[in-house]
């Protein structure tokens, strides 16, 4: 690579100025590359696997230290670099894939001299950055002695405050899928949510029926969600979705425009998204630091531009004995950008379940609900001043969670199901969702005895010195 990696680190770990410098030209040669140096403006030739490792593994390093209006353009049409554009647009930067508009044609980016390459980048460049940097765009802030003083606004009174994330976690059984059903029922038909059943009477809780939009990659919408919303008393022409079986169900992610672009459609007052890790850009760890904060940031964008409220739905670390914030540590930018958290599960008396409000940004936490859903729908049983911690001391999870090794094979088969990964990409996944080393290394070994999966090394790839880990479903 032309440019060394204290340059590159230098370069993306600072905030783009609006010259030359603030567009980086992604070619795949280095003469291309020569050429637009010399032109004045900045360019990253990328011309084979490992040029292109170095050039994510330091863009992923820096993504956070400056705010994203940093545009990469290439200079022709992706083929090789079609990898890096997909990454890049999943880290939240702006890619613009016409970058052949710059030349009349394949052979002309050799032939054109400094100047006439200057003036063509020139050319291109002034058309581009007015539509990113938006038409207009001044230095002026707003004086607080400008500001009108809100009262903080509710979706659900003291449980979901509207325009910002929500989190609703919880075991599998846990009444999860039942309870946001429910939630989206009560949004789509104005009636009250069974969260505040007792606490505002009922005909003072009626409200205009508004749009829900949902996202499950979980349970069918078809022999599962409808039949939920509709005994829920939903009004399903305003709850709409995209099956997971539709092609277009891959660009729903939390940093993704096509999630915008239906926000912005629908005008929806709430969107739901279950679970979590189905809407992950796949290069995001969510055990890295801040990389979860950073992926749902825009959210709250959204809920600013269109007055619309999220809840996500989070599996529950699987470790015995734990309780409120340590059930989603593995995670913890999601417990931390959330404004309210509920936490769902199970209590000793016999099909009633709980929801735990734990966090709470603007008030006192919500009394604790009970409810069940043996009919297929919840069923409000009442409050209790009891929380998560205390559900969670008095039952016996270790019981409840023998069979913990089988569900670990089954994540790890599921997370080969694509094609082999590196062994340090499933431990690190595992952690993630809350999997013990020991757990998934007997889960691992289980697996190999019985001839499910295999695990083999590549010494000294690429001339490095340590061996690499490779796992397969066999």
């Amino acid at each position: 690579m032309k440019l060394n990696e204290i340059v590159l680190r230098d370069l993306f770990s600072h905030a783009p100025t609006r010259g030359n410098f603030r567009f980086v030209f992604l070619v795949e040669n280095e003469a291309l590359e020569d050429k637009i140096l010399q032109a004045g403006y900045m360019a990253v030739g990328i011309s084979d696997e490992p040029q292109k490792e170095v050039f994510l593994k330091i863009i992923e390093e820096c993504q956070f230290s400056w705010m994203k209006d940093f545009c990469f353009i290439p200079s022709s049409k992706f083929g090789f670099l079609g990898e890096v554009k997909k990454q890049l647009e999943g880290l939240g930067y702006t890619v613009l894939s016409d970058g052949w508009k710059i030349f009349k044609d394949k052979e002309s980016r050799f032939l054109l001299n400094p100047e006439e390459l200057k003036e063509a980048l020139q050319d291109y460049v002034a058309r581009i950055a007015p539509s990113l940097d938006g038409a207009g765009e001044t230095l002026i802030m707003i004086p607080m002695s400008e500001v009108e003083e809100k009262m903080i606004d509710w979706l659900v009174l003291e449980y979901i405050p509207r325009g910002q994330i929500t989190v609703l976690a919880g075991d599998g059984g846990s009444g999860k899928t039942s309870a946001w059903c429910e939630i989206a029922a009560s949004i789509s038909s104005g009636k009250p949510c069974f969260l505040v059943k007792d606490i505002i009477p009922a005909e003072f809780a009626e409200e205009t029926p508004r749009k829900v939009i949902f996202f499950s990659a979980e349970d069918s919408i078809e022999t599962v969600i409808r039949p939920r919303l509709r005994k829920a008393g939903a009004r399903l022409e305003n709850i709409l979705s995209i099956d997971i079986a539709d092609e277009r169900f891959e660009k729903v992610r939390f940093n993704s425009p096509f999630v915008e672009s239906l926000i912005a459609e629908y005008r929806p007052a709430l969107v739901i998204f279950d679970p979590i890790q189905a809407f992950i850009p796949p290069e995001i760890k969510m055990s890295e630091r801040n990389a979860m904060r950073n992926c749902l940031r825009p959210l709250i964008g959204y809920g600013e531009k269109y007055g619309c409220t999220f809840l996500i739905v989070v599996h529950t670390n699987k470790q015995s004995g734990l309780w409120g914030r340590k059930r989603i540590a593995d995670s913890a930018d999601i417990w931390d950008i959330a404004r309210s958290v509920m936490l769902a599960g199970e209590t000793k008396e016999k099909n009633i379940r709980y929801i735990s409000h734990e966090k709470c940004n603007y008030g006192m936490t919500g009394k604790t609900v009970l409810f069940s859903n043996e009919t297929g729908r919840v069923e409000f049983k009442g409050y209790t001043d009891k929380k998560d911690k205390d559900f969670v001391t008095e039952t016996n999870y270790a019981v409840r969670n023998a069979p913990q090794r089988e569900e670990a094979k089954e994540f790890i088969l599921d997370f080969l199901r694509d094609g082999e990964k590196k062994v340090s990409e499933l431990n690190e996944m595992a952690k993630a969702v809350g999997y013990g080393d020991k757990t998934i290394e007997r889960a691992k070994s289980e697996l190999k005895k019985e001839k499910k999966i295999d695990i083999y090394s590549l010494g000294n790839a690429r001339g490095e010195t340590r061996k690499m880990w490779f796992i397969k479903a066999v």
